[in-house]
């Protein structure tokens, strides 16, 4: 028996017989609780992305990133230790920590070609006792998951983002806008008119056939902004016709702005503002929006040197351009375009 014995140990030992392997479950985390990422979204739809960021910053800041209440916006703001210990306490007593990371499904052919992807990270001061889970993860892991996630999403409460304007809906051709005066330089839009006129007047002012299907137009307001959006993709249009009530009114808590162009994330631009501008200036006031996200605009040689000799930009955390910044970006990326097509 003995010599058996010793004849197995070694086969073992040369691996020509392997012993079956018990996984070690993973122990609660000890340390302090540093952040949670979670990431969700449909390729069909990127206005579906959900995403939520629980962040200990090195300066000793923790915040608490959300989706607002309109596609591509985020709500950032301050949270307390609280926060951190009650997600570290349903951590621990659901034991989502056991987690083995991305979970494959059973039957590879019932994976849909559009699937929507996630990411689900969290991480400790140690970093062995970091984990994550996604995939075709087991109901426990799941459910879980689900439980942290629903606690942080409902600490945004009435928060908006800064410079959040909401879009009030769509406008069709048989809609009217009454009791304002609608300006955009020296166009102005009567109240009572049908809403038809305003694409109408644009295809003759950029001298091209009106398809009516081919318009978008976008009421939004918020932030002491109230304008309406005129879209034509095809055509790369985007004017931005403004209510005269709200011409210059600043976003509130966006003031010290840095930059040569601070009204481009303070409140929506006149097209009267940006029409008669050199394409080099719109192309630098363009860049300077991304800047301030901390993104690295392109630009030729020669323009990015200037932006260099502007004063210095305060870099956002957030990569999110603001409702505000967005629509500045669009119109004033449509008009390069339609200069640079001539």
């Amino acid at each position: 028996m003995r010599r058996k014995l010793i004849f197995v140990a070694c086969l073992v030992m040369v691996g020509l017989v392997a012993l079956p392997v018990v996984a070690k479950k993973k122990k609660a985390p000890q340390s302090q609780l540093m952040s949670i990422s979670y990431h969700w979204m449909s390729p069909m739809d990127p206005q579906s992305e959900q995403i939520v960021e629980l962040t200990r910053h090195k300066d000793g800041r923790r915040t608490l990133m959300l989706n607002g209440s309109c596609g591509y916006e985020r709500v950032r703001f301050d949270v307390d230790e609280d926060v951190f210990l009650h997600c570290d306490s349903i951590i621990k007593a659901t034991k989502i920590y056991e987690s083995k990371g991305n979970y494959e499904p059973k039957d590879r052919t019932m994976i849909p070609t559009d699937a929507p992807a996630s990411s689900f990270y969290v991480s400790y001061a140690d970093y062995n006792e970091n984990f994550s889970c996604d995939g075709y993860m087991p109901d426990e892991i799941w459910k879980g998951r689900a439980l942290v996630l629903n606690y942080l999403q409902s600490l945004r409460g009435e928060s908006e983002a800064k410079g959040h304007m909401k879009a009030i809906g769509y406008l069709k051709s048989t809609d009217k806008i009454m009791g304002t005066r609608w300006v955009s330089g020296q166009m102005a839009y009567i109240p009572g008119d049908d809403i038809e006129e305003l694409p109408r007047f644009l295809s003759q002012l950029y001298d091209f056939d009106y398809v009516s299907d081919d318009w978008n137009m976008l009421l939004e307001e918020g932030c002491g902004q109230r304008c309406i959006v005129v879209i034509n993709r095809n055509q790369n249009i985007n004017d931005v016709l403004i209510d005269e009530k709200t011409v210059g009114v600043k976003a509130e808590g966006l003031e010290g702005i840095s930059g040569q162009w601070p009204q481009t994330s303070q409140r929506v631009l006149m097209k009267s503002e940006i029409e008669n501008l050199p394409t080099d200036t719109l192309c630098l006031m363009a860049a300077e929006i991304l800047v301030r996200h901390d993104f690295d605009p392109r630009l030729s040689d020669e323009l990015k040197a200037q932006l260099k000799c502007e004063p210095c930009y305060d870099r956002d955390e957030d990569p999110y351009l603001t409702d505000i910044e967005r629509v500045n970006d669009d119109q004033l990326t449509a008009l390069i375009h339609r200069r640079n097509k001539k």
